[in-house]
């Protein structure tokens, strides 16, 4: 079963294959030809960027977080982005699980070594300025169109 039969399946089916690929390539690359997907627009990534709410200081207040928005993200993907609302749990070092608020930026993008350098930008500087221990990152290949 190829890959992309799976992207379709559903998160959960392709899950193995992307962990697979990622070790072996570092990369997930869209199968072509005829026996590629149809897409009516392009095929690209999105890429989403879980970031928590609180450090060993106590919350990241909303002004934080929107001043990080403005001064690093915002000028990193001028193409667009989307800021979702939650909250979250995390299982820390000492193995107590943790609820904090959290951000998750959406950005789709086309994959390239530029795109994928201003997103690794953009995490070591959260966690950089805000005393992160990780901010979690989750690819997928999608196919997009306006």
């Amino acid at each position: 079963m190829s890959l992309i039969v799976l992207l379709f399946r559903g998160p959960r089916a392709l899950l193995p294959c992307l962990a697979l690929l990622y070790g072996l390539s570092g990369c997930i690359t869209i199968e072509t030809g005829e026996n590629a997907p149809e897409c009516p627009g392009e095929w690209m990534t999105r890429t989403e960027l879980f970031f928590g709410l609180s450090n060993a200081n106590g919350p990241i207040t909303d002004e934080q977080f929107k001043r990080f928005v403005d001064t690093e993200v915002a000028p990193k993907f001028p193409e667009g982005f989307t800021i979702l609302g939650g909250e979250g749990a995390w299982q820390g070092a000492s193995g107590q699980s943790q609820r904090e608020g959290a951000r998750v930026i959406v950005r789709v993008h086309k994959g390239t070594v530029s795109d994928e350098a201003t997103i690794n930008d953009v995490m070591e500087t959260y966690k950089r300025q805000f005393q992160q221990q990780s901010v979690m990152r989750s690819d997928e290949i999608v196919c997009t169109r306006f």
